[in-house]
């Protein structure tokens, strides 16, 4: 369908088309090609922007760890809460005379705790606990700077816990945990979420356990450390130690998408990454990154639509440039195209008229160009085809009817001499009426084949001519000839150049039947088939040889007269004469012959039954 309404189009509605999809080709091509182009770019400074974040942030983490670490350090080989824990390992029930002294020990090591949760900005509260004694020996609270040790747990609840086996499993190095609220590992109470880093505390000398040291930290004070680094909206910030769990996060619920993808924790795991992923709260740039002591991973997560801003802006921009470049494509194409489809419409018009028989018809165009040529062609054609017209028409008309009447005149002297022959020695023989007939049936003939000089006869008088014809042949061949004419009746009034059967029927009864010994017999058809009117001549005569027959076909096909092989001056006469009646196209000459078998003419004159 569409191809039919571009078909019919007008060439300037054609050029306009093909203007609109070369430009929409060439510019979305060129978006195309633009938006991939900075994607990449884009997603290229996401990767880097993203990975110095991470960094960044594993900095600041580290300085956290530090903190930690050295209040670890400085307790555990503070000579003061040494020589606590050492006493501790001394102290019974029955030694009531030395608990004095070591209470006095004891708050002299608080006061080196209340010093270092001074000094360090991170740490919110600092526990000691000796392995000898069930009651915690010391506890420290930023908050408050509470010396109550009723806050935490006793000795032998807190080696029940799975964080105290860790501590001991790491004999000497700092453990890590991140504590939600609700978690009652050493504190009896935690409103907030903690990160507790614990080790064991040995004696210098002999390297032997004698106490836990806990220093602990509100999630929500580590996680300003790294919260004003992240700028860009809907971003969030996850940290999770090396066997995956959560140390604290930032922003959107990240950390259980990544929980739920195994195949993405293992990716982290083994190293820094920088991946698209697909979430239910939507697609993520992720970045991990681990160069941290205590070995955890941090992940920066970065909404994808946030970062494609710019190449969203950069696609609609190049859809307006489209948008635009087509519609200003409309007026500009109509401005230059607009003269050139003026200047086909006069050649065209002009043609229509030309046409209809107005041969004084031309057109004036100013242009030099190729439609100037054309033009100017143009009007020299319907010159020459005017002159050759006024010059020629008449003259062919009267050459035509010439030639007509001349083709006409050859049938007639041929058939004219055999009858008069036979007339001749009808005559000598005997007088009867069978040659009155006979002079009645020629002289009928004769006055058909006149027809008073009309071109044109009814299919009536040319049955009627086929008939007297026919009659006189079989006064003279007598039983070796026998005829039937069946003709449809509702075809009888139509017109039809004369003599156009009649030469077939001649060449049946000359070429055929006559050198035939025993005779032979002819039948005459005409009848409607469709719209097309048909006549056909049929005889059993000799026929011809295979080589003449062909011979035959060509010079019909081929206009060429000969009179030595079967008749074909005759048919070659009556072909002439149709084609000059009824041009190439409105009619049809078929010829069948086969040797000792017979020969068939057949005449369709096309659409003449109308």
């Amino acid at each position: 369908m569409l191809k039919r309404i571009y078909s019919n189009a007008s060439i300037k509605y054609k050029i306009l088309v093909s203007f609109w999809v070369i430009i929409l080709i060439v510019s979305t091509s060129l978006g195309l090609n633009s938006y991939v182009i900075s994607q990449n770019s884009i997603l290229e400074r996401a990767y880097a922007s993203n990975l110095e974040m991470v960094r960044q942030i594993d900095y600041n983490v580290q300085y956290v760890q530090n903190d930690f670490f050295d209040t670890l350090t400085l307790m555990s080989i503070d000579t003061k809460a040494q020589e606590l824990l050492m006493g501790a390992q001394s102290l019974t029930d029955r030694q009531r005379e030395n608990y004095a002294t070591w209470e006095s020990q004891r708050l002299n090591s608080i006061q080196t705790m209340i010093n270092l949760l001074v000094a360090k900005r991170y740490v919110s509260r600092i526990a000691l606990y000796s392995n000898a004694i069930d009651q915690p020996i010391s506890y420290i609270d930023k908050e408050g700077l509470s010396l109550e040790t009723k806050e935490i747990k006793p000795f032998s609840e807190l080696i029940r816990s799975d964080e105290y086996s860790q501590i001991i499993d790491a004999n000497g190095r700092i453990v890590w945990f991140a504590l939600s609220p609700g978690h009652t590992f050493f504190n009896v109470r935690t409103e907030a979420q903690q990160i507790v880093a614990a080790r064991l505390v040995k004696e210098l000398n002999t390297q032997k356990s004698v106490g836990i040291l806990l220093v602990a930290s509100d999630e929500i004070l580590f996680e300003k450390t790294y919260s004003p680094l992240i700028m860009t909206e809907n971003a969030s910030v996850t940290i999770i130690d090396n066997e995956g769990k959560l140390i604290s996060c930032n922003g959107a619920p990240f950390y259980e998408y990544i929980m739920q993808d195994s195949g993405l924790i293992n990716r982290i795991k083994q190293g820094s990454i920088n991946e698209i992923i697909a979430t239910p709260i939507g697609t993520q740039l992720i970045t991990s990154y681990s160069e941290n002591d205590a070995g955890w991973i941090i992940i920066y997560s970065v909404p994808y639509d946030n970062i494609l801003g710019e190449i969203t802006s950069i696609k609609w921009v190049t859809l307006c440039i489209i948008a635009l470049c087509l519609l200003l494509s409309i007026p500009i194409t109509l401005l230059i195209f607009q003269p050139i489809s003026n200047s086909i419409r006069q050649l065209l018009e002009s043609m229509n008229r030309f046409k209809k028989g107005d041969f004084e018809t031309a057109i004036e165009l100013q242009n030099n160009d190729e439609l100037g040529e054309l033009a100017n062609g143009y009007n020299a054609m319907t010159r020459e085809i005017k002159s050759l017209i006024d010059k020629v028409y008449v003259s062919q008309i009267r050459e035509k009817e010439a030639e007509l009447n001349a083709l006409q005149a050859q049938i007639n002297p041929h058939f004219l001499y055999n009858t008069l022959e036979t007339i001749m020695f009808k005559a000598e023989s005997k007088k009867n009426d069978e040659i009155v007939e006979m002079i009645y049936s020629l002289s009928r003939l004769f006055r058909l084949c006149l027809n008073r000089g009309d071109h044109e006869t009814t299919v009536a008088n040319e049955k009627e001519l086929i008939e007297h014809y026919l009659l006189l042949q079989k006064m003279r061949l007598k039983d070796r000839l026998q005829y039937q004419i069946d003709i449809d009746e509702t075809i009888l009034e139509i017109r039809i150049p004369k003599l156009i059967i009649q030469p077939f029927v001649e060449n049946s009864i000359i070429h055929g039947i006559s050198p035939k010994k025993d005779g032979g017999s002819i039948r005459v058809l005409g009848y409607r088939e469709g719209r097309d009117i048909i006549f056909e001549v049929i005889d059993s005569g000799i026929g011809m040889p295979q080589q003449q027959y062909k011979e035959l076909i060509y010079n019909l096909e081929n206009k060429i007269e000969y009179e030595t092989i079967h008749g074909g001056y005759a048919l070659c006469n009556v072909y002439e004469r149709l084609r000059l009646a009824y041009e190439m196209h409105g009619f049809r000459i078929d010829i069948l012959s086969e040797e000792n078998v017979g020969f068939s003419g057949k005449i369709t004159l096309i659409n003449m039954g109308r």
